[in-house]
């Protein structure tokens, strides 16, 4: 096991607040690294590709490094499952799956620096969630270290396991406060033949959801159906975009593109048609919080809502406001929305809260916990219990989750 000294730490690990950062070769060296922690009350960070971390201004004993653990790669390509170690980067294990012609059918926007256990601790996902769901549809297994050190299993390699509790959903999301994972295990999808992607313009949010709503009840086989305005607009213009991307195969899609084009000419659309690869990409690519001269600081707020009230969020959050940027997945409830330096953050948060949903803000002005998640989901006492029985001491990125978790 590798200690990094301080002054050999990695553009990553320097932003670590860590007395010591490690990094395991193999899944023995993190038990026993937990094992002492346990014994001597020490903190542990877990660090993947650092893109989701969020430490909340604390300060950690050990930081543990999960990269080198990347050797436990498992396909069985017939039974359409695979086992991934949690510091092999996303994109690789997408890769390694494409040339079986399978996917972990998610899509989170990442630069090709996130981790699968990145991804699954803190259960990102992308446009497709539309068709295919979020991690909780796909994960089948995992392997963690819990608050005493041990290694334990939940789950099972095969896509049809309805025995006993499924304890992987526990660790899908929990941001490494519950445990560290190991490795986790997917069932597949196979790639689609073929997609195309279609976007149509409109001049108001409520014609951009409408057409949004008459499409997502259309024969065509929609696998992701997204809403931009702003800064995911690809002229940044004050108009939203419906983008409509198909799948299928190639007689297929021919179908369907008849169909989704009838539907489109007798729409409200000021203009549509098929969308170019590069157009896909600049829609559906992450927000880059990096902060330059040439632009006022920004934080960016992801919120999840009941989907009957997705419309009155967005009218509430657009009226009066040309200039607004939202990215909105309609039929999951997903709300994306840029938040401004000199924005009303505490007005904007009661509404979420009064909507019954609940938000996580990143960027400018975002270091504590509160600021992070600033409304309580209604499961945080349960949260709250979970942690006391999994992690009883509080080794696990203690005080940098909801509500303090």
């Amino acid at each position: 096991m590798a200690v990094i000294p301080e002054t050999e730490r990695n553009t990553v690990w320097e932003q670590i607040p860590a007395n010591e950062i490690v990094a395991p070769e193999n899944k023995e060296e993190i038990s026993e690294i937990i094992a002492g922690a346990y014994r001597d009350r020490k903190t542990v960070l877990p660090i993947g590709g650092g893109n989701d971390l969020f430490t909340a201004n604390k300060q950690f004993d050990i930081g543990i490094d999960l990269k080198n653990l990347a050797s436990c790669f498992r396909h069985t390509p017939e039974d359409l499952t695979a086992t991934f170690p949690a510091g092999m980067l996303f994109s690789e294990a997408q890769g390694k799956l494409e040339e079986s012609g399978q996917w972990i059918p998610l899509n989170p926007p990442e630069n090709g620096t996130s981790t699968v256990g990145g991804i699954i601790s803190a259960n990102r996902f992308g446009p497709r969630r539309h068709r295919h769901g979020t991690a909780r549809d796909w994960v089948i297994a995992t392997t963690v270290v819990n608050g005493e050190g041990k290694i334990v299993k939940a789950g099972a390699n095969v896509v049809k396991n309805v025995s006993g509790y499924d304890l992987n959903k526990l660790y899908i999301g929990a941001r490494g406060t519950l445990g560290i994972l190991l490795d986790i295990s997917f069932k597949l999808a196979p790639i689609p033949e073929k997609r195309i992607t279609f976007r149509a313009c409109f001049s108001t949010p409520e014609e951009a959801l409408g057409m949004s709503n008459q499409i997502n009840n259309s024969p065509v086989e929609v696998e992701a159906l997204t809403v931009v305005k702003g800064r995911w607009a690809a002229a940044k213009a004050n108009h939203w975009w419906v983008l409509i991307e198909l799948m299928g195969t190639e007689q297929s899609l021919a179908d369907q593109s008849t169909i989704l084009s009838s539907i489109l000419e007798k729409s409200s659309a000021n203009r549509w048609g098929e969308a170019s690869k590069e157009d896909t990409q600049y829609y559906w690519k992450t927000t880059q919080l990096g902060n330059n001269e040439a632009s006022p600081p920004i934080a960016e707020a992801t919120i999840s809502i009941p989907k009957s009230k997705v419309e009155q969020l967005v009218y509430n959050f657009s009226e009066g406001k040309p200039d607004c940027s939202l990215k909105i997945l309609p039929a999951s409830g997903s709300v994306i929305v840029k938040l401004t330096e000199g924005s009303d953050r505490s007005t904007f948060v009661d509404q979420i809260s009064e909507m019954d949903g609940t938000v996580e803000i990143i960027g400018s002005g975002v270091s504590s916990v509160k600021d992070r998640w600033p409304v309580a989901p209604p499961s945080l006492s349960l949260m709250k219990h979970l942690k006391k029985h999994l992690d009883p001491h509080g080794l696990f990125a203690p005080g940098t989750f909801v509500g303090g978790i």
